[in-house]
């Protein structure tokens, strides 16, 4: 037996029996705390994976049903593209889109993690935008840039050296080989 000292708020001082939990009882309150864990695990999994999402799911189609879907395009019942991914268009007449690093498919769209640093990145844009450019002051403005452009090609040299497009070329292949190739991604 082991003796406990009386209550703070007064009273008789009182013998108690202390008698060590069984094996069993033991068994008994762990599984408790068992089940509590395991039962606490399964609400928190059906909510965060199956009632959250569902109830968003719900109140974006109630609410917002063309942006749920997509923000799709139709023409004529059919389907032809995305409010939200760009579209490549060549035609003059249409704004020129961003640069897409998945050519503009909506099912790998995505960032190219490629820096304006990346010469493959700068090759695109400028294939884009070159056509596009024109000289913002000075005694060209608003002409276009492109013949300039070339006719410096054309002079082939850099910094007094000879070649200039075999210069780049050597200092970035895989560009060049892509380039050569027709690869514009």
């Amino acid at each position: 037996m082991q003796y406990f000292p009386p209550p703070q708020t007064g009273g008789e001082q009182g013998v108690r029996e202390y008698t060590r939990p069984t094996n069993s009882r033991k068994l008994k309150i762990m599984l408790q705390h068992f089940r509590a864990c395991v039962l606490l695990l399964i609400l928190t999994v059906v909510f965060c994976c199956v009632a959250y999402p569902l109830t968003l799911l719900c109140v974006g189609k109630i609410a917002f049903p063309n942006q749920a879907e997509g923000s799709l395009v139709t023409n004529d019942g059919k389907e032809v593209g995305s409010r939200l991914i760009a579209q490549p268009f060549t035609a003059p007449e249409y704004f020129q889109p961003r640069p897409s690093a998945a050519s503009y498919n909506a099912t790998a769209s995505g960032a190219s993690n490629w820096s304006a640093s990346n010469y493959l990145l700068r090759d695109r844009v400028a294939r884009q935008l070159g056509p596009l450019a024109k000289y913002a002051d000075g005694l060209k403005k608003g002409q276009p840039v492109g013949p300039d452009i070339e006719a410096w090609f054309h002079k082939d040299a850099l910094g007094g050296k000879p070649g200039i497009v075999a210069q780049w070329a050597n200092l970035h292949p895989g560009v060049a080989r892509n380039w050569i190739n027709g690869d514009t991604t």
